[in-house]
């Protein structure tokens, strides 16, 4: 049998270098930034969500990330019943944007002994 006379059962190849369009790049910064800001809740976050419910978009988180970190864990109980630890309100306004003086800018969280 000659080489020509065998057909080949693989798929054939398409070649995706002659797109004529080219694809846009999403903007991965911006991206990543809107998640910090959802995740601390921040202006930015509140700003975007109020922009949202005006207009009827519900694309945007009503809660922050640490808002529903906390509330899917909180309360800490011991085993005794007797100390929990709950976290509420986290508040990210007021952290400073430098890290040196970020640990002393968090305010302590809120404990609550039942």
């Amino acid at each position: 049998m000659a080489a020509s006379k065998i057909k080949s059962h693989a798929p054939r190849r398409v070649s995706f270098a002659k797109i004529r369009e080219p694809l846009e790049v999403p903007n991965l910064l911006s991206l990543q930034l809107e998640s910090i800001d959802w995740l601390l809740g921040n202006e930015a976050w509140r700003a975007r969500l109020n922009d949202a419910e005006k207009s009827n978009r519900g694309e945007v988180p009503k809660q922050s990330g640490l808002e529903e970190i906390f509330e899917e864990i909180s309360p800490i109980e011991d085993f005794q019943g007797s100390m929990s630890l709950s976290f509420r309100d986290p508040d990210s306004n007021h952290l400073s944007t430098q890290l040196p003086n970020a640990k002393s800018a968090i305010s302590p969280t809120q404990l609550h002994f039942s």
